[in-house]
Formats: structure tokens, sequence, C-alpha cells
């Protein structure tokens, strides 16, 4: 199956990416490609599988390649079809066709950008819309991941690009699942900078609050910025405080009623520049604090997971690495990598 389509940004949602670009475009450093953790609740019809960039790197072209494999082995794909493809840019110019092979389970992204600026700001940057079985059993997992051997971007500037990944997960959760909220953090490059904060892995209105992260300070070699992608909603940071080393208070509120409706994921990206000297390999703890408090649609306090932290781990550039889930390792699904 190929899909080709153009995607035009509509003006609303232009001025938003601006704005949030005028935070994250700043970002440089390694560019991560991250596939999101996505839960779907039991029945849903459409899955999106979003691969994220932790680094602002304009790009002019490229191929990304995303893998699948259920985690059990069992046969079959969640997928009945592909619906669609957007690369986002940020001048809206982005062309994006894809395949899906059923068979393989493989879907192959395309894109090209006339004003090189897809992935202008670090953040969504393809989202792959599916539809789904509704038949898929509850807890029923598949795992994702981009193919480095196929993987090929074409910087706006010409020079190379540096990049890590890390793979991902789609599940299938109860029916009746709530939204809840919990830290996020990827991978960095020592002396680049370091993004964690907080999301989702379900959809559901989110309308404002304060999100308190708590981390290790150790790594930290700058003051910390904070954004919300448009991708996931519109919304405003109104305040970003460091009361003490290793504490950030972002408070917040969306302003059209659609944050974490679009797309689930780590709405809420801290920005932090890293020190030079952090040793590849070394590990920092991101929780979120006691000052979380945050609101749904319809004005009810969110679930806050504040006991398991996330880790962000310091890498090589250029990296290929295998991440684990609290449910084991998916190292062993691809052997010789």
């Amino acid at each position: 199956m190929n899909l080709r389509r153009r995607f035009r940004l509509l003006p609303a949602l232009a001025l938003l990416w601006l704005a949030a670009a005028s935070v994250a475009s700043a970002q440089t450093g390694v560019l991560g490609l991250v596939i999101d953790e996505t839960r779907v609740r039991e029945g849903a019809t459409e899955a999106s599988v979003v691969v994220r960039s932790t680094a602002a790197r304009n790009l002019a072209a490229g191929v990304i390649a995303i893998e699948m494999q259920d985690k059990d082995g069992l046969p079959g794909s969640p997928y009945t079809s592909l619906l669609g493809v957007e690369v986002l840019s940020g001048a809206g110019d982005a062309v994006a066709s894809a395949t899906f092979d059923p068979v393989t389970l493989r879907t192959e992204v395309t894109f090209s950008s006339a004003s090189g600026t897809v992935n202008s700001a670090f953040g969504p940057l393809v989202i792959v819309r599916y539809a789904l079985d509704p038949a898929l059993e509850l807890d029923r997992r598949f795992l994702l991941r981009v193919d480095p051997d196929a993987l090929d971007l074409d910087a706006a500037d010409g020079e190379p690009v540096a990049y890590f990944t890390e793979k991902g997960r789609l599940r299938v959760d109860d029916f009746d699942a709530d939204v809840d909220l919990e830290a996020a953090a990827d991978h960095a490059v020592p002396g680049a900078t370091a993004v964690i904060g907080a999301g989702t892995e379900i959809l559901g209105e989110i309308a404002s609050g304060t999100i308190e992260i708590l981390f290790e300070p150790g790594f930290a070699d700058g003051p910390a910025t904070a954004s919300i992608h448009p991708a996931y909603g519109a919304a405003v940071i109104d305040s970003v405080v460091e009361p003490a080393p290793g504490v950030v208070q972002v408070t917040f509120h969306a302003t059209s009623g659609d944050l974490n409706t679009l797309l689930p994921g780590p709405f809420l990206a801290v920005a932090i520049p890293t020190r030079a000297d952090v040793a590849v390999g070394s590990s920092y703890e991101v929780i979120l604090g006691a000052g979380t408090a945050v609101l749904d649609g319809n004005g009810q306090l969110i679930q806050v997971e504040m006991t398991e932290p996330e880790i962000l781990r310091f890498v090589q550039a250029n990296l290929q690495f295998l991440s684990g889930f609290d449910d084991g390792s998916i190292d062993d699904f691809w052997p010789g990598n």
C-alpha cells in the first residue's frame, strides 16, 4: 500500500509552531530519533506511531523505515491499512509518502522540504496513522524500531547528520483506561542538549496545571527551557521556575481544548544544556514531584506516577541502542544489533 500526501500547516498551527520553535529551535546537538510509547484502548480503530526527535536539526529530505514485531512472536498485524503520513516542517511545505507491507510489518516514509525546515523544532517529526484491528486482545504488545540500515537524512546545510535511535512499543490497554502522567527522559550525548519532561501514553484531554520535574542535576550546564510542541495540541507555557538545582516547575494551560487529544506522548519538553565531560554510560533519574497537579478536560486531577523514575542515559553519537521496558528487554528480538 502506498500513500502520498502533501501537508500544509493551517495558519493557526503555523503560528503555534513558530511560538514553540522560538524555544525549541535554539537547541542543538546530536539528533535522537525516538519512537514514542503508545497505548490504545481495547476496541480502538485507529493508532498513530510517532517518530520524535530530541534535538532541532533542519532537514531537507530523508527516508525513515519503521520495523514492527509482536513481542511474543505471534503472527498477524495490528493494522488493517495505512491511513496517512505527516512529516512536520517549520514552513509547512513537507511532502511525504509512505508504504506499509502487511506481511513484513515494515513502514517506509520518504519526505522532502523545499525550505529545508523539517525538524526545525525538536519534537514529533513523523506521524504515521493506521487503521487498527478492533479485535486486538487486551495487553497485546508490538515492538517498533527505526531501521538504522535504511535511515537516510539530508541536512539542509549539507553536513552529515549524527544521530541515535530508540525503540518503542504499541500496547493494547483496557477499553476505559484513564490518562495518567509520567516523567519522560531521553538518551542524550555529552555536551548536547538533554530533553526531559512529562507526558502520557494514551489519548485524553489535558487542560492545565503545574508539572514539577525532579532530576539529578550533575549533568546540567545551564538553565532549563520548556516548550509544548503544537502537534500535541495548542497550549501556552505560563512560567518556568527552578527553585533549586534539580527541580523544574512548569505551569501551562491549553488554549483550544485539544492538548493530548491529537497525539499521546511527552507533550512537555524541558531542554537542559549538558556538560561536555559527562561520562558516556552514566545515567540520571528523572521523576515527577509532589508539586505536580494537572487537570483534565473535566476539571479532574490526572493521576501522576511519582514512584518509578525514568532514566536519562548518556550515549555516544551514531549509536543504535536497544531499549528495555518494565516488562523485559527487547534486545533479543533483533539479533546482531
